[in-house]
């Protein structure tokens, strides 16, 4: 609304191809910078899913702050699934 564009909407699961996640990571950096906050949608596996906290560690080294990081949790991430 305040700046009169569509949002973007880059989702990973979607936008790096599974099958050939060595060639996307080299691309992971770029994404990553060009996003403006981070959502985090966190299930019971996320906190031992190493890919999900590259992905942090990643927004934040190019550029991203905590304060642009939004999580939400659609399960408790400490209980087993």
């Amino acid at each position: 609304r305040k700046t009169g564009h569509e949002p973007t909407l880059w989702l990973d699961k979607a936008c790096i191809d599974q099958t050939n996640i060595d060639q996307a990571l080299t691309c992971l950096p770029i994404f990553l910078a060009g996003c403006q906050r981070l959502l985090v949608v966190a299930g019971p596996t996320f906190c031992r899913r190493l890919w999900c906290l590259l992905e942090i560690f990643t927004f934040l080294r190019m550029g991203g702050s905590v304060e642009r990081i939004e999580v939400l949790f659609i399960a408790d991430p400490l209980k087993d699934p």
